[in-house]
């Protein structure tokens, strides 16, 4: 945050952010994430205060229920006959430079000038505490668009994993994931010139893959950080 405050310190007209945000950092300037989400947690908590925990739209009353959970803030919305929730995840928009990823990641960066660090609270809670988590849901969506039959492919293999409680913990994104690796690996005609089935088919067995290599869970590596293997936190 070191340069955003020092842009700040300098113009008059932002003094009141200046010293709002320097509530918000360490000694040295560090985000603190605990502070950030008490902050929205603060400011969502009086909004809803002052509409009453409701919101009215064509004649029909809404009840609002507010909670938080993890790094994400939901707005439960129950009306008489239909109830959702709404979620919502703080993201710090950062500089596509600022990036710390290998050369051959950056190729999916070449028209994104930005990524997202989101929040990650500790368990146990730690005061001052300063992580966060990289996200680079622009690039991945960028990989993803415009690959044809990709998409049903998604859908296909969610419906199949509701369908299972064997494979409950199968994570959404960890199916993105597995497929990320494939839109690296396999050619873009690969995605128009494949009968759906022989897609469906070629990712399954990917999965197993992926589930059988070793270890009681298998191994799924990160495609950010192929070090990382995302189904070593299943229990």
């Amino acid at each position: 945050m070191t340069e955003v405050l020092n842009i700040l310190h300098n113009q008059p007209q932002n003094k009141i952010t200046f010293t709002f945000l320097k509530k918000l950092v360490t000694s040295t300037n560090l985000l603190q994430e605990n502070k950030l989400q008490d902050m929205i947690k603060g400011a969502v908590t009086r909004a809803l205060n002052k509409m009453e925990n409701k919101i009215e739209v064509d004649g029909k009353t809404a009840q609002l229920m507010y909670k938080s959970c993890g790094p994400a803030h939901t707005i439960d919305v129950n009306e008489a006959d239909m109830k959702y929730s709404v979620d919502f995840v703080p993201a710090i928009k950062l500089n596509v430079k600022q990036i710390v990823l290998s050369q051959e990641k950056l190729k999916y960066f070449k028209n994104i000038p930005y990524w997202s660090a989101i929040p990650k609270p500790l368990k146990p809670f730690e005061p001052n505490n300063v992580s966060f988590r990289a996200s680079y849901y622009e690039a991945e969506y960028a990989m993803i668009k415009d690959k044809y039959k990709l998409k049903h492919v998604i859908k296909f293999i969610k419906k199949f994993r509701d369908s299972k409680q064997n494979i409950s913990t199968l994570k959404s994104y960890y199916i993105k994931t597995l497929l990320l690796w494939q839109i690296d690996a396999r050619p873009t005609t690969y995605w128009k010139t494949q009968q759906l089935n022989k897609i469906l088919i070629d990712m399954f067995r990917e999965l197993a893959n992926c589930l059988v290599t070793s270890g009681k869970y298998g191994k799924l590596p990160l495609f950010w950080d192929p070090d990382l293997d995302l189904f070593a936190a299943l229990t």
